[in-house]
């Protein structure tokens, strides 16, 4: 039995459409893990941080703690598919002048006000919300 021939093109051109399907896989999203990682803001609300008195963060679970450049702090988080949610934070209470003092309190704002986390260049991360974008990278410093 001959197949007429408008038939076999529809049949190429679905195959060829297939196959085309087949080679291309989609661009996959970056993974970044963010339990058990230290932190290190290296830009708050678009300005750089300022070195040796950069914030840090770390994640545990439903747990977070970290130094906002002048105080050490500890709260609850909650995190799952790209949404965040920081709960009420605890911190010291050491005074603090200046530029230090300035950038905790934009550093703080950010953090709280969170409301996505996702995966960035290099293996950086981005929390991102009301208060401002934080750009974190892990912290090699130990």
């Amino acid at each position: 039995m001959r197949v007429p021939r408008p038939r076999v093109m529809a049949a190429a051109v679905a195959l060829a459409f297939a196959l085309t399907g087949c080679t291309e896989a989609p661009a996959a999203t970056p993974t970044v893990r963010i339990d058990g990682v230290t932190w290190r803001a290296i830009e708050v609300a678009g300005q750089p941080t300022i070195p040796g008195l950069q914030p840090t963060v770390a994640f545990d679970g439903d747990h977070l703690s970290g130094f906002g450049g002048c105080n050490t702090f500890s709260g609850e988080v909650a995190i799952a598919d790209g949404a965040v949610d920081v709960g009420e934070i605890r911190a010291t209470l050491k005074t603090c002048d200046g530029p230090g003092g300035e950038a905790e309190v934009q550093f703080m704002r950010a953090l709280v006000s969170a409301s996505t986390v996702t995966p960035g260049d290099g293996g950086q991360l981005l929390l991102d919300g009301s208060g401002g974008a934080i750009r974190l990278e892990p912290n090699t410093d130990g």
